[in-house]
């Protein structure tokens, strides 16, 4: 049997298309619902606009109207990082698995509001979207530390690049740290996790800089950041991002 899934969010330069792919390359996903603001259709581009249209789904303009009328089993969002957590508490307590883009909520006391609502649901599972996962490089490098292949890992480097000042131009939630976690959370977050997933190890301590050279008038904005973290076994890791340039490595 199919897996329902509601699909909250559709904001521009998230990534709900995943979730659509996901749906129709899925023989055990089900894309059954819609949940976006009124207001999104002038907002993207022509071609994803068709993409909804022809998808003929049911769709809600409040995500509790679509949890009380459809019958789901997952709540997929893809919405602004600040008021993401919302959505996400909406689904555990309508008794939802959940899953979100990343990062899971830009805030602590968000994070925390979540956590307290997975507690007074402990057999629903909440996840995100870390699409590095399913790179088929990461997947041969974390079977190749797991198989000691490699020998003794003791040190790692990861690179986030992102041109933030593109065309069309990106949304201004983007360059406002409060509403995105900032460079780590919304950018480097796919780092931090690449490099818990290949290793295993958890991470202990962390050191680190930030700074903002394109927008300095915007004291919400960081483009570049580093930071030096000490796992366990006494292995380090170099992460690094920046929003300046499309360079991963």
């Amino acid at each position: 049997m199919s897996l329902r899934v509601g699909l909250v969010g559709l904001e521009p330069f998230t990534h709900w298309p995943h979730y659509l792919h996901g749906a129709a390359t899925s023989s055990s996903v089900e894309l059954a619902a819609v949940c976006h603001r009124p207001e999104l259709m002038e907002e993207l581009p022509a071609d994803r606009v068709a993409l909804l249209t022809d998808l003929k789904l049911p769709t809600y303009h409040n995500v509790e109207d679509m949890l009380e009328n459809e019958r789901l089993d997952v709540l997929a969002a893809s919405t602004v990082p600040d008021v993401q957590g919302a959505a996400l508490i909406a689904g555990l307590e309508h008794g939802l698995h959940v899953v979100a883009d990343k990062p899971l909520v830009s805030q602590p006391e968000q994070l925390e509001q979540v956590k307290a609502a997975l507690k007074r649901h402990p057999a629903r599972r909440l996840s995100m979207l870390l699409t590095l996962r399913g790179d088929p490089v990461r997947r041969a490098a974390r079977s190749l530390v797991w198989a000691g292949a490699i020998g003794q890992v003791v040190a790692l480097h990861s690179r986030r690049a992102y041109e933030q000042e593109r065309q069309p131009p990106c949304p201004a939630w983007m360059f406002d740290e409060r509403r995105t976690g900032g460079p780590m959370g919304y950018a480097a977050v796919h780092s931090l996790d690449e490099v818990y997933w290949i290793t295993g190890l958890r991470y202990l301590e962390v050191v680190g800089y930030e700074a903002n050279h394109s927008r300095p008038e915007n004291r919400h904005f960081y483009d570049v950041s580093q930071h030096l973290y000490r796992l366990e076994n006494g292995v380090t890791a170099m992460i690094d991002t920046h929003l300046l340039a499309i360079a991963d490595s």
